[in-house]
């Protein structure tokens, strides 16, 4: 029988690479699966249906019992063969001592195929009788039923009497043939009753005939049967006589009786052991098939074990593959914001050197009284006629991203945004301004980032005289009402809890320490923006 395991083929590492065989020899959790080119991983595995090994001591036990009763067979013919060929012995002997009798009964049977091919010989020739018998009855009734039998006396009498006519009258001529016409009818009706009495005639003949056959084949087949009888007498006769024999210088043969009767009955247990034994290697052949189909069965459910457990392990590769790509393309896509992040806080930190420089320079201005969804496209393009405009900031709510009411422009010289000032303050602006609402200019007041700024950069702040004049503040209290109007609404978005934190105490400003690159890459450039460019409460 063949094993019940079976070794699966191991695919072999690499030797080149020594971390591709230390994986390969680990238990297999993170060794890269064979590739398979059909073989789709999102597909689902049904587990093959388990087969339980073979139980080859089950099976050999059957095929050794089997074998016990086979040889025990084989044991027993070998004893009746001998017992057979003892019994031929006596047989011969009983036929020499009957061997008068025994020709007489051939004889006697020889006499019997005789009568018996005699017999057979009559049956047959009764066969061929009543086969004529029947074809001529039925030729007759055919002709019976087709033309009925008339007397013959009343068609004579018919035929004389238009003989007379004939010679008698004077008829015409066609009156003449037509009595000639009847005349050939009648005579030929004549002489159907002719053919068919003959036709009786013969078909009588034939009755006779086979009764007489039959007659004959009755008494050969009792004779037959008495002699079939006799001839059974004469063998219960044999019988008795061999069984009754005394053989010279033989005494038992006598005592084993008929030794031809006992071979037959012998022959007979032989054959019934024979049949047996025939039974026997026929289920010990059925069983040795049905454990092959077991192996076979259980060698198959192995493999596709192995191939199930192999696609399991494809299975897993693959999910660790797309759980590593989508770890790596979150890193990734974390490592573009970040550089995105750095860039803009980059840009940020530029734009407010460049900010903080414009507003040293007095070239930023205050916009107030702005539309909720104003772009700095609209306030680039209005404030350009007044002059070149280097930066334009938009204060935006940081969860809705709209504008907030104010903004910041920054000119390149100081008489750019005192133009803009003239013109556009207390204007109502379409694009720019809510419906009905008015613009409130004016340059923007330093925060106290723009003063920390100008003290830690001097070399970039312009040199002013002493006595200088100080800036004309717009007086007008309507412009005064719009910018507080702003600053009440940057402060009341100020007040708004954030994201993750809680609401600020009113007054409360963020607490830094260190330089200002610091605290600005802690709060991010929105929140610089916004409190750098917070205006200050202008003056009553």
């Amino acid at each position: 029988m063949t094993e019940t395991e079976i070794a699966m083929p191991v695919e072999a590492p690499e030797m080149g690479d020594k971390k591709k065989f230390a994986d390969s020899n680990s238990k297999g959790k993170n060794r890269k699966p064979r590739p398979q080119d059909d073989f789709d991983p999102s597909e689902p595995l049904v587990k093959p249906t388990e087969v339980s090994a073979p139980d080859e001591t089950e099976h050999n036990a059957a095929v050794e019992t089997l074998k016990k009763k086979i040889d025990g067979g084989e044991e027993k013919i070998k004893a009746l063969d001998a017992e057979i060929e003892v019994l031929k012995g006596v047989r011969e002997k009983q036929n020499a001592a009957t061997k008068g009798l025994s020709g007489e009964l051939r004889a006697f049977r020889d006499k019997i195929k005789e009568k018996q091919v005699e017999k057979d010989g009559l049956q047959e020739q009764l066969a061929l009788l009543t086969d004529k018998k029947k074809q001529m009855a039925e030729r007759i009734r055919a002709q019976r039923k087709s033309k009925p039998k008339s007397d013959d006396a009343k068609i004579d009498a018919g035929i004389a009497e238009i003989q007379r006519e004939l010679e008698t009258s004077t008829l015409d001529l066609k009156t003449d043939k037509e009595k000639i016409n009847e005349i050939k009818k009648l005579t030929a009706q004549k002489d159907t009753n002719k053919e068919l009495e003959k036709e009786e005639a013969a078909l009588k003949i034939k009755e006779e005939q086979h009764e007489e056959m039959f007659q004959k084949y009755k008494t050969s087949k009792d004779e037959l049967a008495a002699l079939r009888t006799e001839e059974r007498a004469k063998v219960a006769a044999l019988d008795a006589a061999k069984a009754g024999a005394v053989v010279e210088g033989e005494g038992e043969a006598s005592e084993v009786g008929n030794a031809n009767v006992k071979i037959q009955q012998i022959l007979g247990n032989k054959a019934e052991i024979v049949q047996q034994n025939k039974a026997h290697r026929a289920a010990m052949k059925e069983l040795s098939v049905k454990v092959k189909i077991k192996f076979a069965e259980y060698r198959e459910y192995q493999r596709a074990m192995a191939a199930y457990k192999d696609k399991m392990d494809r299975v897993e590769y693959a999910k660790r593959r797309a759980e590593q790509q989508e770890r790596y393309d979150k890193m990734k896509e974390e490592r573009k914001e970040k550089i995105s992040q750095d860039k803009k806080r980059s840009e940020d930190k530029k734009r407010m050197e460049k900010r903080f420089g414009a507003v040293a320079n007095g070239c930023q201005t205050y916009v107030g009284g702005l539309a909720l969804r104003v772009e700095e496209a609209d306030l680039r393009s209005h404030f350009e006629p007044f002059g070149t405009v280097t930066d334009v900031l938009v204060v935006r709510d940081n969860d809705t991203e709209l504008s907030r009411g104010f903004a910041f422009v920054t000119f390149e010289q100081e008489d750019m945004a005192k133009s803009a000032i003239k013109e556009v303050n207390r204007k109502e602006i379409k694009n720019l301004c809510p419906p009905h609402g008015r613009l409130a200019i004016k340059i923007a007041e330093k925060s106290r980032q723009q003063k920390e700024w100008e003290k830690a950069n001097p070399g970039k702040c312009p040199k002013k005289a002493k006595d200088e004049p100080k800036e004309d503040k717009v007086d007008t209290k309507e412009d005064d009402k719009a910018a507080e109007d702003a600053s009440a609404a940057d402060k009341e978005n100020d007040d708004k809890p954030q994201e993750g934190g809680k609401k600020k105490a009113k007054g409360e400003k963020k607490q830094w320490e260190a330089t200002r690159d610091n605290w600005q890459a802690e709060n991010g450039a929105d929140v610089k923006a916004e409190e750098e460019a917070a205006p200050a409460e202008p003056e009553a």
